[in-house]
């Protein structure tokens, strides 16, 4: 699927955050710098996309950024960008060797993984030890509030239209029923400990619409 709508994928982003999807990367990046007890020279971005979250990692000074992606065409679009080590590979088997990153960050991508447990295990496995995992991913705001009805109402019926409007197609027409499916992020974060990751932190960003989760490799 992502292979069909990666020449649009970064103005889909764009216009279904309203703009806000920038914000949220910016949130992870400072966030994985935050928390790590480790310098922070080489991190692996998972589910690399088009490399939005790479060239913002790189923004904030970490020296090497390895994207790692199933998709060539959303890689060919990254190679685009910038120079960057990229690589294509799932997060249930990461082609890289057991801690050899400084931090491990996915953006929009843990909802679309097959084994969301494995991918965890594999992120802490590369992470060297008090390296920051983190995790950025959409969410559906909490309550009844006017707030959380205009984004059910965004997500249900705005974004789908947008989706095929854009990229003339149905490919985001699944984004509402995977949101919906994800685990409330207290369940994320638990499944995280499971995972064997330590020190736990959920961060709701804009009302609750995105949720960042941070963690460290022991």
């Amino acid at each position: 699927m992502f292979d069909r709508i990666a020449a649009h994928y970064d103005q889909l982003n764009r216009v279904i955050s309203l703009g806000l999807d920038r914000r949220w990367r910016r949130a992870l990046c400072r966030a994985v710098l935050e928390v790590s007890a480790r310098p922070v020279q080489r991190v692996l971005d998972l589910a690399t996309g088009t490399g939005d979250v790479a060239l913002a990692l790189r923004e904030e000074g970490v020296g090497q950024v390895v994207g790692v992606d199933p998709s060539v065409k959303m890689l060919r679009v990254a190679a685009g960008k910038h120079a960057l080590p990229l690589v294509c590979g799932v997060g249930e088997q990461l082609p890289l060797a057991s801690d050899s990153v400084d931090a491990s960050v996915i953006a929009f991508g843990i909802r679309n993984v097959r084994d969301r447990a494995r991918t965890l295990s594999e992120l802490r496995r590369v992470t060297r030890p008090g390296g920051a995992v983190a995790v950025l991913e959409l969410s559906q705001p909490a309550g009844g509030g006017l707030v959380a009805r205009a984004a059910r109402l965004h997500m249900t019926r705005v974004v789908p239209l947008l989706g095929r409007a854009i990229s003339r197609g149905a490919a985001y027409a699944y984004l509402p029923q995977s949101i919906a499916r994800f685990p409330a992020p207290e369940e994320f974060a638990a499944a995280m400990g499971e995972a064997g990751l330590q020190a736990v932190q959920v961060r709701p960003l804009t009302f609750g619409a995105a949720s960042l989760f941070v963690a460290r490799s022991p």
